[in-house]
């Protein structure tokens, strides 16, 4: 008689194919991933893009909001292959701009720039049938636009020159060219500056018409806040990342506020305390760690292009050193997804050695904890749960375990920015576990002491082996022994 189907093949039948991260990117118009970009030398870069996510959805209407200078011209134009990331990804339209048969930049972009990149000596007409026929356009379809065109923008006579307009004419002849081909993907970089309060509106009304088929995706920059209250959604940029990317009517009621001014006023504040909190941290990171002599190991720096702190050591370590030995081990996911995107990678847990430092948290992220691990006198080894990697403290090969949450490195951001009001999940994410051989009183007081990076949270478990607060025979009766050694010797 055939044996049915056993319960982890049932279980797996429940199971749904995940769709892979790359395909899910590519479903999306625009899609930012970890976007780095930094102008300026090495030793003294002016960061422009420090992390940033965005997706943009198809058939949506995105606001790009933020002050001069914050950087949203720059992620425009890496958006359409004028520039590139020093590190990061970016699908646009299902491809990677400048690739092959991507059409990006080309015909399935419209960019409007903020200066307007005209030629003066052609008149409306000809500068509109020249990015049309550039776009693959016929006579017939570009008159046809063009006579639509002047009338909703509000144009002069199509004859005349560009150069003889006035800005704001200048500006809409720019956004005309940018509409004649009717591309997949709109992007418009304050395109509503110094136009007339009516035009703006009507703007903004054929913006919302062209999007309702979802055959158009807009994203549109403007200092006017509050207009975007009609893109379906915002997000509100300052300092090279995102405060919050969510649409217009749920942060306005999450934030309990009156406008998007509100809501900006009140994430601005909310980075600049964390911003403070930063800055403390470091002071006390400062403070606490000890520089060993020698040089740098130039292998064991970092560059822009590293990954998060989580599961970038893989699963588990032990390492060794001249000071000590210290064992590393992640925490269990025994409820993971059978696939994970690469931002949920699995957790892991680190133990420094002795003779190392982190160096350089305001510059490297978090990054500084891996530079803390390496080296050419260290050897690591990794191990698949936590309990594995409690096993080389057990056996006296390692003087401490730690333990990192999957996500660590969101959730310490989390609760540097978010202060006082950080959830309880980031807290209990963003604290490092550790589980210490205390048999050795001097080497325990050792760790601990060269485990004080800061305010860096760390919780202490019970001792493995020793306590936490040993009493008087602990310490004192090596020295009674010897003492009775030496007088026996006198005898």
């Amino acid at each position: 008689m055939p044996e049915g189907p056993s319960d982890l093949e049932l279980r797996r039948r429940q199971f749904k194919a995940q769709m892979s991260t790359v395909q899910t990117r590519r479903q999306q118009a625009v899609c930012v991933r970890r976007a780095y970009k930094k102008y300026g030398s090495k030793s003294n870069p002016y960061i422009i893009l420090d992390g940033l996510n965005m997706t943009v959805p198809k058939g949506a209407i995105y606001g790009l909001l933020g002050a001069s200078g914050c950087g949203k011209t720059t992620l425009l134009n890496c958006i359409i292959g004028r520039k590139r990331l020093n590190s990061g990804e970016i699908w646009v339209l299902g491809g990677k701009p400048g690739s092959r048969g991507s059409g990006v930049p080309g015909p399935r972009v419209g960019y409007m720039p903020q200066e307007t990149a005209l030629y003066g000596e052609f008149t409306i007409r000809e500068t509109l049938k020249y990015f049309g026929w550039i776009s693959g356009m016929t006579v017939q379809q570009v008159e046809e636009r063009l006579e639509f065109l002047v009338s909703f923008l509000m144009l002069p006579d199509a004859d005349r020159l560009v150069k003889n307009l006035s800005g704001g004419q200048q500006r809409r002849v720019s956004l005309a060219a940018t509409l004649i081909h009717e591309p997949e993907l709109l992007i418009l970089d304050e395109p509503t500056v110094g136009v007339d309060p009516l035009l703006r509106q009507n703007i903004w009304n054929h913006l919302v018409e062209i999007t309702k088929h979802g055959r158009t995706t807009v994203i549109i920059t403007t200092h006017y806040i509050d207009e975007t209250r009609q893109a379906h959604l915002i997000g509100l940029m300052r300092g090279g990342y995102f405060l919050a990317e969510e649409s217009p009517e749920r942060l306005i009621s999450q934030f309990c506020a009156d406008s998007l001014e509100d809501v900006f006023l009140k994430l601005s504040v909310i980075q600049n305390m964390g911003k403070r909190r930063r800055s403390s941290i470091l002071q006390g990171v400062t403070e606490a760690i000890r520089v060993p002599s020698g040089t740098v190991n130039e292998a064991a720096v970092l560059d822009d292009e590293v990954g998060e702190i989580s599961g970038e050591f893989g699963d588990n370590v032990s390492m060794s050193s001249r000071g000590g030995r210290v064992s590393i081990a992640p925490e269990p996911i025994e409820s993971a997804p059978p696939e994970l995107p690469p931002e949920e990678e699995p957790p892991v847990a680190f133990s420094p050695s002795l003779e190392k430092l982190l160096v350089d948290v305001e510059e490297r992220g978090y990054y500084g904890f891996y530079y803390w691990f390496t080296g050419t006198s260290n050897h690591f080894t990794y191990y698949p749960t936590v309990k594995e990697g409690q096993e080389p403290v057990r056996q006296g090969k390692s003087w401490a375990t730690l333990v990192f949450a999957n996500n660590f490195s969101d959730a310490i951001r989390a609760r540097v920015n978010d202060g006082r009001s950080v959830s309880d999940a980031d807290l209990n994410s963003s604290t490092v576990h550790v589980y210490q051989d205390k048999s050795n009183e001097n080497i325990g007081s050792y760790v601990q002491r060269d485990f004080k990076v800061g305010t860096i949270p760390i919780h202490w478990e019970k001792p493995l082996y020793g306590y936490d607060n040993p009493d008087f025979t602990d310490f004192a009766a090596p020295g009674v022994i010897l003492t009775c050694c030496c007088f026996m010797c006198l005898r």
